[in-house]
């Protein structure tokens, strides 16, 4: 067995081993490098009672940020030891092994051969899928499915050996769950299930309640701990789609498709996959729902011919996979992002693992050595895959640089990227902007429009030096709409500026009065949500008067 486990390592370091050279990107740089609660044992008390990204809020009561403290700790005990990305890659390589020994364990416990098992493993590290959690540095996906493993291996041996201790461990690795991520609230249902699956007396259950009670207790401080710092149990926020119960319906049954799919055809790999409603009309929709009949299918099945290790693994597949689908207007911009399924993916392994093993005895020497060659050209196929994919994670310029290359028209690459600047002198303005905007000329000024829709005009007027900016507000037309807020607002070389926030029908719109050198540069953004916010700060922040 130790041989085994130093596999499951050397395999780990061939397929991620290049992410140590890595850098921070994206919300690294917010949550981890520029972060001043990870700097000092001062802040320590911080892990506990501040939501991620606390430091940039006066308050995480109904800010709608995430409360996930086992993960900060982790980040928090790293940032202590060096605040250089590649040792919080080194950390994310060694949870990533953490992990394949319990799954190991796991299988093993429960029958799977060694070298069964060690494939089985083998393919959940090597899976292309995995590879924005074990490219990134927040290590919340990471520490969720360490504990769930933990817990449920713990409860296993619990129920196998009677001694109280391992029960004690998996109430243990539940609490820690919670604190790793709040979709281990699920695991509570998991408990039971594999009671009745693994139980000889099905009358166990009933008899287990009081049993089963005792992880209210881990979910209750969990509670108390999420309500005292977020202010309720879940985000006070709007969601990013809104949708009737129907349409909801039907757009769950499609991401439980797209899911699948991306299990089984995980390219093109990308943190921002874009998100589009369906109908149920849609062939998206008719092959997700066939996809979910088969699933259940699949259960039943392999119940009635008692392998319970394949119903327990579909079993947590689907428990964990349904958090985010169910919650997909909530869950951010992309309601399919790969990192959530990562801990679905195990008990797709899980089931996959104890398959193989139902099947060996019944495989002949031929079939078993074309399923030999058939998988090592899969891992070989996927690990030119992980090392393409390691090389997006390299810094900035390249992650956003992938998401253009992949997919061309999302606008998330464009909107945080690096582009060729492009300098414009016409009419009393100067500015530079990113060649990704297309640029429109007008009688006073310029409109800059991008392919997703967002429209950024300019134009300038010479003011009169006797008149106040006040005065010269007083007179500017009302835009279209209803105002929602407007104030002082501060831009680098402007002797004075003014903001106003615009509701138009639904769509946020920024407008800006920017006064220097006896000119007033008016400048609007539509819509004032967008991604394309921050190439906007740019452009505005390269104006010369």
């Amino acid at each position: 067995m130790p041989m085994r486990i130093f596999a499951l390592l050397f395999i780990i370091l061939v397929y991620w081993g290049t992410t140590i050279s890595n850098g921070f990107i994206h919300d690294d740089h917010r949550e981890v490098e520029n972060n001043p609660y990870l700097a000092s044992w001062e802040h320590f008390p911080k892990v506990f009672t501040s939501c991620i990204g606390g430091y940039q809020l006066p308050s995480c009561k109904g800010a709608g940020y995430y409360y996930r403290p086992l993960g900060v700790l982790s980040l928090f005990a790293t940032r202590q030891i060096s605040s250089r990305p590649w040792v919080f890659h080194v950390v994310s390589i060694a949870y990533l092994w953490v992990l394949s020994m319990l799954l190991f364990y796991f299988l093993r416990l429960h029958g799977i051969e060694g070298t069964v098992g060690l494939i089985g493993v083998a393919a959940y590290v090597t899976h292309p899928i995995i590879s924005e959690v074990a490219n990134g540095i927040g290590v919340y996906d990471l520490l969720l499915a360490i504990c769930v493993v933990s817990a449920i291996l713990s409860f296993a041996l619990y129920r196998k050996t009677k001694r109280h201790v391992w029960f004690v461990c998996s109430l243990l690795a539940y609490f820690l769950a919670l604190l790793a991520k709040e979709s281990a609230v699920v695991l509570l249902v998991a408990f039971p299930i594999y009671d009745f699956l693994y139980s000889q007396k099905k009358k166990r259950l009933y008899q287990s309640i009081g049993l089963y009670s005792w992880f209210l207790v881990p979910l209750v401080v969990y509670g108390l701990m999420r309500y005292w710092v977020l202010g309720g149990p879940v985000y006070r926020q709007e969601g990013y789609y809104a949708m009737g119960i129907a349409a909801s319906l039907v757009n769950m049954i499609g991401l439980y498709g797209r899911n699948l799919w991306a299990l089984m055809y995980p390219f093109p790999l990308s943190t921002f996959h874009r998100f589009v409603a369906i109908s149920w009309s849609s062939w998206q929709f008719i092959v997700s729902f066939f996809a979910l009949v088969l699933t259940a299918a699949a259960g039943w099945a392999s119940y009635r011919r008692k392998l319970p290790g394949i119903t327990f693994g579909l079993s947590i597949f689907v428990l964990f996979l349904v958090v985010p689908i169910v919650f997909f207007t909530k869950v951010g911009r992309f309601p399919f992002t790969e990192r959530f399924l990562f801990v679905p993916f195990i008990g797709v392994t899980v089931a996959v693992t104890f398959l193989l093993q139902s099947l060996k005895p019944r495989v002949s020497g031929v079939v078993r050595w074309l399923f030999i060659v058939g998988l090592a050209g899969l891992f070989i196929v996927n690990w030119v895959g992980i090392q393409k994919r390691n090389a997006d994670w390299k810094n900035d310029a390249a992650f956003y640089a992938s998401v253009v290359r992949d997919d061309p028209g999302n606008e998330f690459g464009y909107a945080f990227g690096t582009f060729k600047e492009v300098l414009y002198q016409k009419n009393g303005l100067s500015f530079r902007y990113p060649d990704v905007f297309t640029l429109q000329e007008k009688e006073t000024g310029v409109v800059l429009v991008t392919k997703s829709g967002f429209a950024m005009s300019i134009d300038s007027n010479v003011k009169d030096p006797l008149e106040s900016a006040m005065a010269y507000l007083s007179r500017q037309p009302a835009e279209p709409g209803a105002l929602v807020s407007e104030g002082q607002a501060k831009v680098a070389a402007v002797e004075f500026a003014w903001a106003r926030n615009w509701n138009q029908k639904g769509t946020e719109m920024l407008e800006l009065f920017l006064f220097a050198a006896g000119q007033v540069v008016h400048v609007t953004a539509k819509p004032a949500d967008s991604v394309f916010m921050g190439q906007f700060d740019k452009i505005v922040g390269s104006f010369a008067f």
